[in-house]
Formats: structure tokens, sequence, C-alpha cells
């Protein structure tokens, strides 16, 4: 079985790409970096190591089963944890902006659509 954490190259360089964007976006938006340099890092979680620990030395099988629930959920915590201290990335209005900012020569997919024309498809559609 195969690690999460275990990427491929391919998959490097998408993460990479998706690491790039996000400097793009804290350099260029003010509102960003502004509301980003505002929190705090780290965890408000029991960090995995304890829970594992703590799973591994208890007797008790009821305890045991709530830190066996709590080290399966831990990654799910962590990601809500994230997004609701760094949704600012995630706002529509941030793609929008991009989008209307730039000409439509930039964002020209070799389609009859471009990518502003199906975004914006896909914006109203969800949003």
């Amino acid at each position: 079985m195969k690690n999460k954490l275990d990427f491929s190259t391919k998959d490097n360089l998408k993460i990479k790409e998706i690491n790039e964007l996000i400097n793009y976006l804290y350099e260029d938006n003010i509102w960003i970096k502004e509301s980003i340099s505002r929190k705090s890092v780290g965890t408000n979680l029991i960090a995995k190591e304890e829970i594992i620990e703590a799973k591994n030395k208890s007797i008790n099988p009821k305890i045991k089963k709530i830190f066996t629930k709590l080290d399966e959920d831990y990654r799910n915590s962590r990601v809500v944890e994230l997004l609701n201290r760094y949704h600012v990335l995630f706002n529509d209005t941030i793609l929008r902006n991009y989008l209307e900012n730039n000409n439509e020569t930039t964002l020209q997919n070799s389609t009859p659509n471009s990518l502003k024309r199906r975004m914006r498809t896909y914006l109203s559609k969800y949003y």
C-alpha cells in the first residue's frame, strides 16, 4: 500500500506549481498578505505522536477506541483547522479578480472557449 505522503515526481511538480500560485497570490494581493500575516502557525490539536503513544499505552478498550478514532480523524481535523485559518486563499472573489484584471489573450486557450468564459460559467453555476 502506498503512503499518502509518497509523491511521484509528477505529483511533486504539481505541488510545486500550487506553491508557486500561492506565492503569487500572497505577493499580489495586499488583502491576502495582511490576512495571512495576522494568522498564527501551528496547531490547536493534540500532536499525532501523542495520540499514537496514548493509544499504544492504553489498557482500557474504551479509551483505546477513543484514541484510535482521534488518530484516524487527525488528518481531517487538521484540514479543517487549516481551511479555517487560510480560507482567504479559496475565496471566489480572488479568482474573479484575477480573471477580470487579465486580458483575454493571456488567458486564451487553444479551444474556442476561453478560460475566462469557462471560469465564469463555473462560478455562476456553483457560487
